[in-house]
């Protein structure tokens, strides 16, 4: 596959880091109520640039009271080339509050890393950005509508700290998400979060996330807190 041009995958990261610009409401018709994020994800290398993946999330909604939805993904990931990885992906979406249901999302996606530090502007931090492009197409399991084909789209910013011993991964991320077949934005999510390195190979984050979504042709928006696990071999 034919490399991109830095200019070019600059560009391409920094104005789909603008798209949410086009898409945000004006006005927010109610906030919504606080949720718990938990998320696990795991890798493991196959060699030939081929890896295996695993992600759960569970969601605690109605002011964190209430275990309302979960998620289950199996992956296979390509690492292309130090900037380019492909995914392939099938994810279970099984929601328990405040209606029973069940869907299957297929998706395909590619992630665009930038290199660290790609202008120097300042030498003392390790940077960089990176673009995730993911086409979904949820399928309900009771057969009641078509399935529905979506974009989302994840920008993420990362910086690197040197604390004593310790490393620390500051990064703030920013994703929408259109509905290709009613042609509109549905969801936004920009948040801030704190990466903490535990033991080789095992990585923890805590964020925060302001979590827009548009509910019965008006928008509101969730305060999110968010616990994540990764870990690869």
């Amino acid at each position: 596959m034919m490399r991109l041009p830095s200019r070019f995958s600059i560009f391409l990261v920094l104005a789909s880091a603008a798209g949410w610009a086009t898409m945000a409401p004006p006005s927010l018709a109610a906030d919504g109520d606080w949720q718990q994020w938990s998320e696990a994800s795991w890798i493991q290398t196959l060699g030939h640039g081929l890896d295996i993946g695993l992600r759960w999330q569970g969601r605690w909604e109605e002011d964190v009271s209430r275990f309302a939805y979960h998620e289950t993904e199996p992956m296979l990931i390509w690492r292309h080339s130090p900037r380019w990885d492909f995914q392939l992906g099938y994810e279970r979406d099984e929601r328990f509050s405040p209606v029973e249901e069940v869907a299957h999302v297929p998706n395909v996606s590619a992630v665009l890393r930038l290199p660290r530090q790609p202008w120097k502007l300042l030498p003392i931090l390790d940077w960089r950005l990176s673009n995730a492009f993911r086409m979904e197409f949820m399928i309900s399991e009771t057969g009641a509508s078509d399935w529905t084909p979506a974009y989302r789209n994840r920008t993420e910013w990362e910086t690197r700290w040197k604390w004593g011993g310790k490393e620390l991964i500051p990064y703030v991320f920013e994703e929408w998400l259109v509905d290709l077949r009613a042609g509109e934005f549905v969801q936004n999510r920009l948040g801030i979060g704190l990466g903490v390195p535990i033991v080789p190979h095992w990585l923890a984050r805590v964020w925060w996330m302001r979590f827009d979504e548009k509910v019965a042709n008006a928008w509101e928006w969730h305060p999110v807190i968010g616990v994540q696990i990764q870990t690869q071999f």
